[in-house]
């Protein structure tokens, strides 16, 4: 059996619940062998994927990286809601005890127990991005 012609195909998940399909057909030359025709065309068709897949990783990457940035300022928004909470109830708190003839509240801010504790979920190594234009996504 001779075989005259080889095709090669490759199936791409692209995201989404796509898919894309790139494939190539060559014609086996006299004398040719088909194992290396057939090589060939993988290697054709992957080059061919290869730029698209690496395009699309970075688009991923990107789409994940602002979907994070929007999560990350919605907890910073959580976190400075709650601090003007407390800082209005120490207030509060603060005038109530004056009006009550407690004395001295510097010294009571000195205590190790009213220090605020790190915000759990956060990492260390976050840095605050600025406010920027969604234009530029």
């Amino acid at each position: 059996m001779q075989i005259t012609s080889v095709h090669y195909q490759k199936l791409v998940n692209t995201g989404n619940y796509e898919n894309e399909r790139v494939g190539a057909w060559s014609n086996v030359a006299e004398g040719q062998d088909p194992a290396e025709v057939l090589a060939e065309l993988k290697l054709w068709v992957n080059q061919q994927l290869g730029e698209d897949q690496e395009s699309r990783e970075v688009k991923s990457e990107i789409a994940r990286l602002w979907n994070r940035r929007d999560l990350l300022r919605y907890d910073l928004d959580q976190l400075e809601s709650n601090l003007r909470r407390a800082r209005d109830v120490w207030q509060v708190a603060s005038d109530f005890l004056r009006k009550h003839g407690v004395g001295d509240l510097a010294a009571l801010a000195d205590l190790p127990d009213l220090e605020p504790e790190r915000p759990t979920g956060l990492s260390d190594d976050l840095e605050l991005m600025p406010e920027d234009d969604e234009d530029e996504r």
